[in-house]
């Protein structure tokens, strides 16, 4: 058994280095700019949305911002357009760090739109942003299609951040209520 594992483990090792690399080399946000891990330990230039299935979400739009305004958070600018046909409904909302809620919160959409503006993203940290629509009105996350829900990764933050997402049926994360 040992010469046969000897005779692939150099297949493994290579396909690794070539399939194991940086993620993030080359994978384009909506913003236009590309994501990359940074050399020597800089922060990433730009961040990418990545959709269901991995891919970049087109209805997602990231921009970094300058350097976060406090030693300890980042500002995370949160806004929505054209959801219309949930005017009135209750949009929920949360940062995912280890899998665990790290912070909430609530408001009302109106004329199809909502709009955020937080300081809670712990700089050097790694969030995703999760929010969903209470539907069917009972203040609890039912997963999908019962209330719509979505999932985009932040990355690490090391800059003020501003998130605009374009409603998108198929942009709805199948994880679900994970975290909520």
């Amino acid at each position: 058994m040992w010469p046969r594992l000897l005779t692939v483990l150099p297949a493994v090792v290579i396909l690794c280095i070539v399939a194991c690399g940086d993620d993030d080399a080359g994978v384009s946000s909506s913003a236009g700019g590309s994501s990359s891990a940074g050399i020597g330990g800089d922060p990433p230039t730009d961040a990418a949305a990545t959709g269901v299935g991995g891919g970049v979400d087109p209805n997602v739009t990231i921009t970094k911002g300058p350097s976060c305004s406090s030693a300890t958070n980042c500002t995370l600018t949160f806004s929505g357009s054209a959801f219309d046909a949930y005017d009135g409904k209750t949009l929920r909302w949360g940062l995912l760090e280890a899998g665990s809620l790290a912070f909430q919160t609530s408001g009302t959409i109106e004329a199809g739109a909502f709009s955020f503006n937080d300081a809670v993203l712990g700089k050097g940290r790694t969030f995703f942003l999760q929010y969903w629509i209470d539907d069917n009105d009972n203040m609890t996350c039912d997963s999908p299609p019962t209330d719509p829900v979505w999932r985009i990764d932040l990355s690490t933050i090391y800059q003020d951040l501003s998130v605009e997402v374009v409603f998108s049926q198929a942009s709805f994360n199948e994880l679900g209520c994970m975290g909520f």
